[in-house]
């Protein structure tokens, strides 16, 4: 682009050229003309016996000056015609030739490029024909099996068991007609469309995705659990800390919002619980998915059955402050049942498949309130590949363990399967 920039602007300079000798040009043709004149109306004058001398005088002045004009414009003819032909000489002969001779290299260099990207065309076409040959070949001995008379043969099996009406009967007047099943087996064994749909919707229409969006969408689905989890502890937090304040000082708070506050409470473990469980199922969907290791079962039982405990002995205190009446709240619910790694569920997506974590596998320990691993981890904001044997390869949306952040601008992280190695600072998020 510049260079045409600097083509256009050397043919303006030309036409400039061109344009100012062609203007002392007309320059001069005009003075001469107009001194030729002047000098044939001082001969007349000065030919007339009846010519006075002032008339004379002042004709020989008009001609001196006439041929003064054109003397000067006369040189301004020669110096422009002068400097026309070395600016002339020097475009045709450096500054064109120059210029020309640069945008033919970058010419070259294009070419060059497309002949770069057409060989790695031809390469990957050549690198993946074998693979379309296969699947033409496998589509051919697939399509040659194809056999009508046995297709049919199967279909007339199939059928064959339906069973045929039975005769028809004389009735009697008033009689009532007999009875028929007929039919009634195909309601049994037929799914309707609304079965059908039922099925798709529970298992959550991701079956049919392809790998990588199934695993994109798994992702997806353990981060807004996370941020869940996250929001509802933070919820009980401020509710133990109430129900903590209204029993130091019984004044702030009555027994009915001390047993509002241990009801919410209570009804955030439990959301808690099916939370983790939650968390857990596609945990373990994405480490089959991945062929890795199931993380470790989550244990929420004890440590929610404590804290409620814990709930329970202060709101019947400060219940008993208020009212002195000694009579003690409802037992604490009993918590959902753990999620069980070889239940039907955790493996849905693929059902002949039994996942164990080895002893050499096993992930850092769990925080007993939020059921993480109380060791620092980070979320993966984009894909980085490993340059050297010490770095870790990671990809968007994974979570790792932190290990050692000195502030040089790299992390040391580690997986669930203690794959440990440096990685850029910029391209994770640290957790709070």
């Amino acid at each position: 682009k510049n260079l045409c920039n600097t083509a256009s602007q050397l043919q303006h300079e030309y036409k400039e050229w061109q344009t100012s000798l062609d203007r002392h040009h007309q320059k001069y043709e005009k003075a001469a003309k107009e001194a030729e004149a002047a000098g044939q109306a001082f001969s007349k004058v000065n030919d007339d016996m009846n010519a006075t001398r002032a008339q004379v005088e002042k004709s020989r002045t008009e001609m001196v000056r006439r041929q003064d004009i054109m003397e000067k414009c006369k040189g301004d003819y020669i110096i422009a015609v002068e400097t026309t032909n070395n600016n002339q000489h020097e475009y045709y002969h450096q500054r064109w030739p120059g210029l020309i001779n640069q945008m033919q290299r970058c010419e070259e260099g294009r070419i060059e490029e497309i002949k770069t990207i057409l060989l790695e065309h031809c390469k990957i076409h050549d690198s993946i024909l074998p693979h379309v040959k296969t699947c033409i070949d496998n589509m051919t001995e697939s399509c040659e099996k194809i056999s009508p008379a046995e297709d049919s043969d199967l279909l007339m099996e199939e059928r064959s068991n339906q069973p045929y009406p039975p005769d028809h009967v004389f009735i009697e007047y008033g009689a009532k007609p007999p009875q028929s099943n007929f039919g009634s087996h195909n309601n049994s064994t037929r799914k309707t469309k609304r079965d059908r749909k039922k099925t798709k919707v529970n298992k959550e229409g991701l079956e049919n995705l392809p790998p990588e969006k199934r695993k994109k969408a798994f992702k997806e689905k353990i981060k807004e659990i996370e941020n869940q989890i996250s929001i509802n502890l933070k919820a009980r937090t401020a509710l133990e800390e109430i129900i903590e304040l209204y029993t130091k000082k019984p004044k702030l708070g009555s027994a009915s919002a001390m047993e509002d506050s241990k009801n919410q409470i209570d009804e955030i473990t439990a959301t808690l619980d099916k939370l983790h469980e939650e968390l857990y199922k596609y945990q373990c969907y994405l480490a089959a998915l991945t062929d890795k290791a199931a993380p470790e079962k989550p244990h929420l039982g004890s440590h929610l059955q404590a804290d409620a405990v814990s709930i329970t002995s202060s709101v019947s205190h400060a219940s008993a402050s208020h009212s002195g009446d000694g009579d003690q709240l409802p037992p604490q619910e009993p918590t959902s049942p753990e999620f069980n790694q070889t239940s039907p569920l955790a493996n849905e997506f693929n059902s002949d498949t039994y996942y164990e974590v080895p002893d050499n596998q096993i992930p850092p320990p769990m925080d007993p309130v939020s059921g993480l691993t109380s060791q620092p981890q980070c979320s993966v904001l984009y894909d980085y590949a490993a340059q050297h044997d010490d770095e870790l390869n990671i990809y968007a949306g994974e979570l790792l363990f932190v290990v050692e952040d000195n502030g040089t601008g790299w992390v040391k992280a580690k997986r669930n399967d203690n794959e440990i190695g440096l990685v850029p600072g910029n391209y994770i998020e640290l957790f709070s």
